[in-house]
């Protein structure tokens, strides 16, 4: 019983110390090249977004820069070194951000000499931020920022809690249900201790009783030796 309550323990540890690890995922390529899809797909400017059957390849037709042809996604970049100079309010320092870098294929030669405003509108919109464990653009970025400034700003304001998220079940409902199992494994480590006491004890007196009736034993014996040798000395 002793080493089961060991393992548990143990294994309530090391669950609890590798929260953090289920908690977070990690940023990837293929989560960024979903989340980059759909929100090129989204833009106001895009007319259609569609993936062709060669790899990397897509069809775009977009009213940003007046332009209706093949992309190639060239390579997606994922850091916490890449500059973004975008939007000055977002504390972009320490966050993991990607970026898609793309070649117009159907694009005549110079075709962005004269279109420098729009093709920056188009490169600022290949930036994703990694926050909370999902990619983000800058709008939905700075949509979550200003909703956790005004509930912060506003402590009257209520907060909705799911607890049967996956966030609130690692880090709500897991470590209270280790809580239980240590309690419960300690309590039962407990009892048998107590049983155990309990047992010695019961068996020490079984043997001082043992004791006792020997010494009873031995005291009657001599006495009737006693009084045998009384009645010998008497004749």
């Amino acid at each position: 019983m002793f080493a089961k309550f060991k393992f548990t323990l143990l294994f309530a540890i090391l669950l609890v110390f590798s929260l953090p690890a289920f908690a977070q995922e990690n940023a990837t390529k293929e989560s960024f090249i979903k989340k980059w899809e759909e929100h090129i797909k989204s833009l106001p400017s895009t007319v259609s977004f569609e993936k062709t059957d060669e790899e990397n390849i897509y069809t775009l037709d977009t009213d940003l820069f007046d332009y209706n042809g093949k992309i190639e996604l060239l390579n997606v970049v994922i850091s916490e070194d890449i500059d973004y100079y975008q939007n000055y309010e977002l504390d972009d320092a320490a966050k993991t951000k990607g970026i898609a870098e793309i070649e117009f294929v159907d694009a005549p030669e110079k075709f962005f000499h004269n279109r420098y405003h729009s093709k920056s509108l188009w490169d600022n919109n290949q930036y994703l931020f990694w926050i909370d464990g999902q990619w983000l653009t800058e709008k939905d970025w700075q949509t979550n920022e200003n909703t956790i400034t005004s509930v912060s700003e506003d402590y009257t304001t209520p907060r909705k809690c799911n607890l049967l998220s996956r966030n609130s079940v690692l880090r709500v409902w897991l470590p209270i249900i280790l809580l239980i199992i240590f309690v419960l494994a300690l309590a039962a480590r407990t009892k048998k201790c107590q049983k155990e006491h309990i047992a010695k004890y019961d068996l020490s007196l079984d043997r001082q009783k043992e004791s006792i009736d020997m010494v009873k034993e031995s005291l009657a014996l001599q006495k009737e030796q006693n009084e045998l040798l009384k009645r010998i000395l008497e004749k």
